[in-house]
């Protein structure tokens, strides 16, 4: 049996993590096509998330962080490794702090990342279990849903170590520092 941590451990997770969290959504001809949460990993404005928010030329991408809404400038897309780069004006002080962690099958992680509700970000997580690691990817088994676009991943020390990308009915784990 995997020992399960008591639920005050994750909700301690939750709130050390979701400082450094962002809503992004991204607009195109006036319509909101996509939506998800990204990761800021640089007091300069630097978010990732994953390429699943790219939206066609001309997109515009709305970033929600803490009460703000500022515009966030497409740095680069890397469709290989999954992820978009956004680049943002506004100052921010609380980044991840990026760091190589072993994970091991059966490890319990959470999937947590900014969500909208009536257009306003909102904090949402859930637990995962790391079901597979296997060339690079890291399978995690929890409950996928649309909403999971660049959610980050958190140990059970509050540390953001990856960010969710979905394929087919199985949500995966892309590690940003590859």
């Amino acid at each position: 049996n995997i020992p399960t941590p008591n639920p005050e451990l994750w909700e301690k997770v939750a709130a050390k993590s979701s400082s450094a969290l962002v809503g992004i959504q991204t607009i195109n001809e006036n319509r909101i096509i996509k939506q998800g949460s990204g990761v800021i990993v640089s007091s300069d404005g630097l978010i990732v998330t994953v390429a699943d928010l790219w939206g066609p030329k001309g997109s515009i991408y709305q970033v929600f962080y803490e009460d703000k809404i500022v515009k966030g400038e497409l740095v680069e897309v890397d469709s290989k490794a999954k992820l978009l780069l956004l680049k943002t004006k506004a100052p921010n002080s609380n980044i991840v702090e990026l760091a190589n962690i072993d994970y091991k099958t059966g490890q319990e992680i959470l999937v947590i990342g900014k969500n909208f509700y009536l257009s306003k970000p909102i904090t949402a997580s859930q637990k995962g279990v790391i079901s597979q690691i296997a060339d690079g990817l890291i399978t995690v088994d929890t409950s996928p849903n649309k909403f999971l676009h660049g959610f980050g991943v958190a140990d059970k020390d509050g540390q953001l170590r990856g960010v969710i990308y979905l394929r087919g009915e199985t949500t995966r784990e892309s590690n940003m520092l590859e």
